[in-house]
């Protein structure tokens, strides 16, 4: 036995006789050294991410984000969103009024805001056009309840500010 030797951390041996250690899965992490079952391997808290074999989690950078426990890898913040922290288990969404069509985003200031004759929803990637017969004049506006009928005699096509 003297030329057998302990599995290092992120691996385990499973039985014995092995010539090789086996590694904790991807998105799990152990320190135990000469751990003899994969029940050393805990997955890694949301807002960080392993790959096969770590001995511990990475947090995620700003602009990324891991949801759940045991991830992997981390998430670009997907357009509509920003992530300002590191360790994120989610994105922040930019609000009702402002849309983004950045990915992996890590600061507000991505959000712009919606011009007059068009409104978005918290977390949107574009802004929404009032339909033709409605308007709106209202910068930045947070739902189609800002999108006005035309009166009587006048028209607007898609996404105006006013009606002709």
């Amino acid at each position: 036995m003297t030329n057998c030797q302990e599995c290092p951390g992120g691996l385990f041996g499973a039985y014995e006789g092995m010539n090789v250690c086996e590694a904790c899965a991807a998105g799990t992490f152990s320190s135990a050294i000469g751990a003899k079952s994969s029940v050393v391997c805990s997955p890694c808290p949301p807002g960080t991410r392993s790959l096969a074999g770590f001995t511990a989690c990475s947090v995620c950078t700003s602009g990324k984000y891991a949801e759940g426990f045991g991830t992997p890898e981390c998430n670009d913040c997907p357009e509509g969103t920003y992530g300002p922290n590191s360790s994120m288990s989610e994105c922040s969404a930019c609000e009702a009024g402002k849309y983004s069509s950045a990915i992996g985003a890590i600061d507000h200031t991505v959000c712009s805001s919606c011009t007059a004759g068009k409104y978005s929803y918290a977390g949107s990637s574009v802004c929404t056009p009032c339909a033709g017969g409605f308007y709106s004049a209202e910068v930045s506006a947070e739902s189609i309840d800002v999108c006005l009928p035309c009166p009587s005699a006048y028209y607007s096509r898609d996404g105006q500010s006013s009606c002709t």
